[in-house]
This record gives structure tokens, sequence and C-alpha cells, in this order.
């Protein structure tokens, strides 16, 4: 009895606020406003709704609950569990539990993933319900595209490769082709051919090397070499020791009266001169750039000199020999090879290294001289016979490499 009066008294109050009856601690009647939604309901709690006087100056309100709204399942559509999907709340995470549907399942080709030859593919299966997904197996696979090229098998032949995996077709295999294929080097002392067709290399087999040829020519100064060329380019080279000896020869069928010539130089640079020709003072004899002097020798009565020269391109200790072998007609005349001969070796500044002299003889030959010759030094041979005499001869000149101690002269 006493709720229902309390009840009453509660209603009979709200209906008087609302009429604006209520009498306020200022003295007036509240006049209360419209209303205004202060907290939203939503679909699980109620909101509210605060009302406030318009009198100025009072700030009197009070407050109305606003029923929830309750569940819009209106929402989109989540799985439930891997067969279904249930439809959710638009407002909040509930799902309609009384609303359960079955997957609807298509296949999504752009993500397929095709078998091959050599691996299983997978298919993606899209529910058009809710976007769940699932993947399955593609386990049929294709069998090998034997176009892929030709691939060296063994040293006997190649066969034809699969185009999507490394697999081969041995019952394609047929003989490597190196007819006709260029010799490559192997960068040792071998070399091979590659298959035309598959490009695998064959057997190496030794290089073939060609004739020997000179390439630099042993001087007296300097190695030369040779060398060998194989087919497939690679060389190999020897090397020619430099010339321990070297010489210059003059012989009478070369030269006579007024003329001459070298016959045999080695790699060196000799020169040769005939002197017939008096000098301006008449005491000597000229070419013009060459001079001899009558009183260099014991007998200044003579009437042809041979000259023979040698510059030295580097430094060098050398031993110098040199020979003659005057000839002529002595069948006829006997006199011809019996002139009396003298012979200086000297340097082209006129020093005097050695005199020979020798008489009624047809054949000398010089004891080794041995001088330490500096690079530039020219080496001078000068030969004279005696008034009447012949001009033929053969005339040797010979340097050799000699171990490093000077003679007096």
């Amino acid at each position: 009895m006493k709720k229902f009066i309390a009840a009453i008294s509660a209603a009979a109050m709200l209906f008087g606020a609302v009429a604006g009856l209520t009498a306020c601690g200022g003295g007036h009647e509240h006049i209360w406003d419209g209303g205004e939604v202060t907290t939203a309901a939503t679909c699980v709690s109620n909101g509210v709704k605060t009302f406030k006087c318009t009198v100025e100056g009072c700030g009197e309100s009070y407050t109305e609950p606003v029923a929830k709204t309750g569940h819009d399942f209106t929402g989109g559509w989540v799985e439930a569990d891997g067969a279904s999907h249930v439809q959710k709340c638009a407002n909040c995470t509930a799902v309609d539990s009384e609303n359960i549907q079955e997957h609807s399942f298509e296949e999504d080709i752009e993500q397929r993933v095709p078998a091959t030859c050599h691996s299983d593919g997978s298919k993606t299966l899209v529910c058009n319900g809710c976007g769940a997904q699932k993947t399955e197996e593609i386990t049929e696979r294709p069998g090998h595209d034997f176009t892929g090229g030709l691939v060296n098998v063994n040293a006997e032949g190649h066969a034809i490769k699969c185009a999507d995996c490394e697999e081969v077709d041995l019952e394609s295999i047929v003989p490597h082709n190196f007819e006709n294929q260029p010799l490559i080097s192997d960068g040792k002392e071998t070399h091979h051919r590659n298959c035309a067709d598959c490009g695998a290399p064959s057997e190496s087999v030794a290089h073939v090397w060609g004739e020997e040829v000179i390439v630099i020519e042993a001087t007296f100064y300097n190695d030369g070499k040779t060398e060998r060329v194989c087919a497939c380019g690679d060389k190999t080279e020897i090397v020619i020791p430099a010339l321990d000896s070297m010489h210059a020869s003059v012989d009478d069928a070369s030269w006579q009266f007024g003329t001459g010539e070298i016959t045999n130089f080695d790699t060196c640079e000799y020169t040769f001169t005939q002197l017939t020709q008096k000098n301006a003072d008449n005491d000597g004899y000229t070419n013009g750039t060459d001079e001899i002097k009558a009183d260099w020798f014991s007998n200044g009565s003579f009437d042809t000199v041979i000259i023979i020269t040698y510059t030295f391109e580097q430094d060098v200790t050398a031993s110098v020999v040199a020979s003659f072998k005057g000839v002529g007609d002595t069948a006829n005349n006997p006199e011809a090879a019996i002139s009396d001969y003298s012979l200086r070796i000297g340097l082209k500044d006129g020093t005097a290294l050695k005199d020979v002299a020798f008489k009624r003889g047809t054949q000398f030959k010089t004891e080794p001289y041995v001088k330490n010759f500096k690079q530039g030094d020219t080496l001078v041979f000068i030969f004279k016979h005696e008034t009447d005499g012949w001009d033929q001869g053969n005339y040797i000149i010979t340097v050799n490499k000699a171990q490093p101690t000077v003679n007096a002269g």
C-alpha cells in the first residue's frame, strides 16, 4: 500500500513539473524547455534527456531516461564458423545468432596458382556473403614441356630440357657437334672446342704449336725471342740469348779496285770504306769524311787504305780480333800475294789501340785486344798495303764479350 501511494505521489510531482506548476526557491513557477538529449541511447543502454528552466536566472534542470534502441541487424555478414556466417548489428559488435546462413563459395580466378610439372598449385575460394576465404590444393600436375632448348648431358651428347623445370628428356640425347668449331684456349697448355648446338666444351687436348718464328733478333747487347703459335691463339716464347760474338767479313769476291761492300754484318752496324784518293796536303788519303795520314804507319809508301768501323751501342767489355788474307793471281803473278801490309786498331777520335806490321805474308791474325768500351766509342780498323800491292783481300773483324780486364795495348 505504501509503495502504491509513493508511486502516485511521484507521478503527481512529475506531472506538475511538466505542466510548469513546480515552484522553486526563487518564488516562481518553473517553465521547462523541450529538453535536450545529452547522452544518446544505444542498442544496449538507455540514454539521458535533460530539461532546463527557462526563467531568467533560475538554472534549475532535471533529466529523463531515453529508452535504448535495441540491435539493428542490418550490418555486414561475418563468419560464424568454417561453414557459415551471421549478420552483425549496424551499431555494435553483436550478431544475430538467430539468422545463421551457410557460406556460398566461388573461386577467385586471379588468385589461382596453377600446378606445374614439378609442383602442386592452389585455388582460393571466396564466400559471396561474408568474404571468408579458403584455399584448396591443385594436385593434378601437367606433363613436362620439353621445349626448353638443348642442354649438355654428358661428354657424349646433349638433350632437350623442360621449359618449366630442370628435367631433361633423356630419350632425345644426340651427339655433340664440335665439327668446324674454333679452338678455345684453356689458359694452360691445352685447348678445346664448344658444341655448336649446346655450347658444351669438348675434352681438352694439348696445343699444337706452329713453326718457330723469330720475332726479335738477338744482338750483341740484347736477347732475342722466337715464337710459336697454336691455332687457338696461344703463344709460346723462347728467349734467344744475346750474342757472345759479332763479326764483319769482306771477301775478295765482294770488292776490288776501289769498290767494296760488307757481305756479313750479323746484326751489327759495321761500315766499310776504301781510300785511294790523296788528301789536300798530299800526306795521306781521304774520301771526304775519313782521312788516314801516311805517317801513321812505319812505311808511308802505300796506295790503298781499307777502313772498317763499328760504334758500340752500350758499355761492354770486349775482346777484338782482326785477320786478313791477301789474294791475287798468284799463278801468273807471284808478287800479288806477298805485298807488305800494316794494321792499326784504334778509336775514331784518333786514339791508337794496337798497331801490327807484317811483311811478305799472305795471312795474319792479331792477338785478342780486350778493353772496357763505352757507349758511343767507335772502333776503327785500318788496313793498308804497300805500293804496287793488290787491292783484293779477305778482311774479318770479330768482337767477343770478355771478362772486364783491359789490355795495355
